[in-house]
């Protein structure tokens, strides 16, 4: 997918400083705090600054910035989207997606399922995904409200029916 609308978002959103200056560097993001994908995690409030400084730091952070909506984070990141999200609306013909943000250094996500269709723009670094068909058979969801879309089985026993590929900024 090439969009006019996005271009040089890729570029503005892998540079610290622009996201610090459209966001806000003491914004306050919720992040998560823990390591491995399995571990129980806590949530601690830290400004934008000091989350991306410590995950400049390290190779493998512990502190995770998940699932965030862009609206939380300014206007200006809002609008930097705002054709982009109308054209993939069109596209799927449904409203537009609401943009959501990731920021971690070597996360590992648990198995899980999203309830919406997604569109990944990966701006920095990479991230290797694995998908499976949506009727593969043994996802078995973890009971707990908060851990409803995740799997009670270790990935690795489910690579058989698995498609998977590595995602780079172009």
């Amino acid at each position: 997918f090439r969009s006019s609308t996005s271009d040089g978002i890729a570029d503005r959103w892998s540079r610290p400083d622009y996201l610090l200056q459209a966001a806000g560097a003491e914004q306050l993001v919720s992040v998560e705090v823990g390591d491995g994908p399995y571990a129980s995690k806590s949530k601690i409030m830290c400004g934008l600054d000091e989350l991306l400084e410590h995950l400049q730091e390290v190779q493998r952070g512990s502190a995770y910035l998940a699932q965030t909506p862009v609206a939380e984070l300014g206007s200006r990141l809002e609008g930097d989207l705002e054709g982009l999200t109308a054209e993939l609306g069109a596209l799927w013909d449904v409203s537009p997606p609401s943009p959501y943000v990731w920021v971690g250094q070597g996360s590992v996500s648990p198995l899980h399922w999203d309830v919406q269709n997604n569109f990944l723009a990966q701006v920095h670094g990479s991230k290797y995904v694995r998908l499976h068909p949506a009727d593969a058979t043994g996802m078995y969801p973890n009971p707990g409200w908060d851990m409803r879309h995740t799997s009670q089985v270790a990935l690795r026993v489910l690579l058989a029916s698995a498609w998977g590929c590595a995602v780079h900024p172009t």
